[in-house]
C-alpha cells in the first residue's frame, strides 16, 4: 500500500515538469523570415534578365561604308584610264557601265554604314545630297560649256567663266565631305545604336497600395 502511495506521488510530481519542459508552440509569423522594417525592397534584388538587344559592330559598319566605297572609286578610276584608249562602240558602252556602277557603289558606299546600324533617315540623305553633288558638277560642266560655245575665244579659262568653276567647286566639296563624314561617323552611329537599345527595359517591382503592396512591372527608359 505504501509503495501505491508513493508510486502515484511520485507521478504527479513528474508530469508537471515534463509539462513544462516542452516548448509552446510559436506562432506562423515567428516561422516564417520576415524582412527587417528598416529594408525596403530593392526592384533590382528582383529584376529579370532581360533579353539581349542586337548588337550593333562597329567595326562592322565601318567595313560596311569602307569596302564599297572603295570598290566603287576603284571601278571609276578604271573606266576612267579606258576611255583615253581607242575603244570600239560596245567596248565604249561597257567602259560607260563600269563607270557608272563605280559611281552608284562609291555613292551610296558611304552610307553603309549607317543602314548597318539603323539609321535609315540619315543614310538616305547623304546619299541625296552626294547624287545632288553630282548633279552639280555636271550643271557647272554645261555652264562652262554653253559659255564656250557662245566665245568666239577657242579657248576657255578659269578668269572667262568663274560660275562654272564654281559650281564644280562646291559640288566636289559637298561630295567629299558628306563621303567623309558618313565614313567617319559609322562606327559611332553602330555604337549609338546599341546606347538606344539599352536604355528600355522592363522590371519587377512592388507597388504600394493603400493597403498592402502589392506586384507589378517598372518600363524604365529615356525617350
Amino acid at each position: 500500500m505504501r509503495s501505491v502511495v508513493f508510486a502515484s506521488l511520485l507521478a504527479s510530481l513528474l508530469v508537471p515538469a515534463v509539462a513544462v519542459a516542452q516548448p509552446a508552440p510559436r506562432a506562423l509569423d515567428d516561422v516564417m523570415p520576415t524582412a527587417p522594417d528598416d529594408q525596403s525592397l530593392d526592384p533590382r534584388a528582383l529584376a529579370l534578365p532581360a533579353p539581349i538587344p542586337e548588337r550593333k559592330n562597329p567595326t562592322t559598319a565601318m567595313l560596311a561604308s569602307a569596302v564599297p566605297t572603295a570598290i566603287g572609286w576603284a571601278m571609276v578610276g578604271v573606266a576612267a584610264l579606258d576611255s583615253g584608249r581607242g575603244l570600239s562602240h560596245d567596248e565604249a558602252n561597257a567602259n560607260a557601265a563600269l563607270g557608272m556602277t563605280g559611281w552608284a557603289l562609291a555613292t551610296i558606299g558611304p552610307s553603309a554604314g549607317h543602314f548597318y546600324a539603323g539609321g535609315y533617315v540619315h543614310g538616305a540623305l547623304t546619299t541625296l545630297g552626294r547624287v545632288g553633288a553630282t548633279v552639280g558638277v555636271g550643271a557647272g560642266l554645261v555652264t562652262m560649256f554653253e559659255f564656250c560655245s557662245a566665245s568666239e575665244s577657242t579657248h576657255c579659262a578659269h578668269e572667262d567663266e568663274p560660275l562654272g568653276y564654281a559650281i564644280i567647286g562646291a559640288s566636289v566639296a559637298l561630295y567629299v565631305g558628306l563621303t567623309a563624314y558618313d565614313l567617319i561617323d559609322a562606327p559611332a552611329a553602330a555604337r549609338r545604336a546599341n546606347q538606344r537599345d539599352a536604355q528600355i527595359s522592363v522590371m519587377p517591382t512592388m507597388i504600394r497600395g493603400s493597403r498592402d503592396d502589392a506586384p507589378g512591372l517598372a518600363l524604365t527608359g529615356t525617350f
